[in-house]
């Protein structure tokens, strides 16, 4: 499966403006992770392309002792997460919540919400609600037409560079 560095993808779009709507949240981001960064195949209100993996959030999501859902209500009280650089400066995370995307038994990345406040209120509902968007992501990138994904090569547009995914 060809994940990383490809184009921007209209349904993914989607789910994560429709995140922000239903969750109330500024930021929604798919990211894919790798060995040493975090890449974000889709992101609404989030300018960065991509974030190192040594702060990143998602790579939280991904360990094999997270529960389902990493719920972060305030960033800058959680021992985890409270000198990470995203949360001391640009752009002072408060609030994070991260649903693992799983296919074949990988995990590829997260689903996640980001906000510049704390969210003290994210119950049991919105962690269901959260899981099925999440479910909806991973039905979109686990579609045939995303494992031939490819991008344009770097020197003058001339020949294809095939880009991988974690496993």
């Amino acid at each position: 499966m060809l994940l990383l560095d490809t184009r921007p993808n209209a349904t993914l779009d989607n789910i994560t403006s429709n995140s922000c709507k239903a969750f109330q949240v500024p930021v929604a981001l798919v990211s894919l992770v790798d060995s040493h960064r975090q890449w974000f195949k889709s992101r609404h209100n989030f300018e960065a392309r991509q974030t190192g993996r040594v702060e990143s959030f998602c790579a939280w999501t991904l360990l094999p002792r997270t529960p389902k859902v990493l719920l972060v209500q305030n960033a800058s009280t959680d021992p985890r997460f409270r000198d990470n650089p995203l949360v001391v400066g640009h752009p002072r995370i408060k609030f994070y919540a991260g649903v693992p995307l799983i296919v074949d038994g990988h995990k590829l990345g997260t689903l996640c919400l980001i906000d510049y406040e704390a969210h003290e209120d994210f119950g049991a509902e919105k962690v269901r609600m959260l899981q099925a968007f999440g479910n909806l992501v991973t039905a979109e990138i686990s579609q045939p037409a995303h494992h031939t994904y490819v991008i344009e090569g770097r020197r003058g547009g001339a020949g294809r560079t095939p880009v991988t995914c974690v496993k």
